[in-house]
C-alpha cells in the first residue's frame, strides 16, 4: 500500500510538472500580446471580408495576409509560433481573444452607429 502511494505521488509530480508554465518553451521571436491582439483583430476582419463580393480593383492584387505580415513586422512562421505558445496557456490565450472580441464589438457598435445615422 505505501508503494503505491509512492508512486501515485510521483506520478502526479512529474504530470503536474508537464503541465507547468515553466516547460512551456518561449519562441525567440514571440509577438507581444498587445501586437498578438492587434494582428488576430485584424485577420478577424480580413477573414470576414474574403467571402464578400465587393472586391476594390486598387487592390486586387494585394494578398491580405501578406497585408498583415507587412504591417505588423512578422512572418508567418513567427505568427503560428507566437500562437502556438499562448494557447498553451490558456488564462493569456483568453484574455487575448477576449480583447479582440471586445475590440469587433465595439467597431461593429461603431458602424452600426453610422448606418442608422445615415
Amino acid at each position: 500500500m505505501k508503494q503505491n502511494i509512492i508512486i501515485l505521488l510521483l506520478f502526479l509530480t512529474f504530470f503536474c510538472n508537464c503541465l507547468s508554465n515553466n516547460s512551456i518553451k518561449k519562441p525567440d521571436n514571440l509577438i507581444n500580446q498587445e501586437k498578438m491582439e492587434a494582428i488576430l483583430f485584424d485577420l478577424s476582419i480580413i477573414n470576414s471580408i474574403r467571402p464578400s463580393s465587393y472586391k476594390n480593383p486598387n487592390y486586387s492584387d494585394m494578398s491580405l495576409d501578406s497585408y498583415i505580415f507587412l504591417k505588423y513586422g512578422v512572418d508567418s512562421l513567427q505568427l503560428v509560433q507566437s500562437e502556438s505558445y499562448y494557447s498553451k496557456i490558456p488564462k493569456i490565450y483568453l484574455k487575448i481573444y477576449n480583447n479582440v472580441e471586445k475590440r469587433l464589438k465595439k467597431t461593429k457598435d461603431s458602424l452600426n452607429k453610422i448606418n442608422l445615422n445615415n
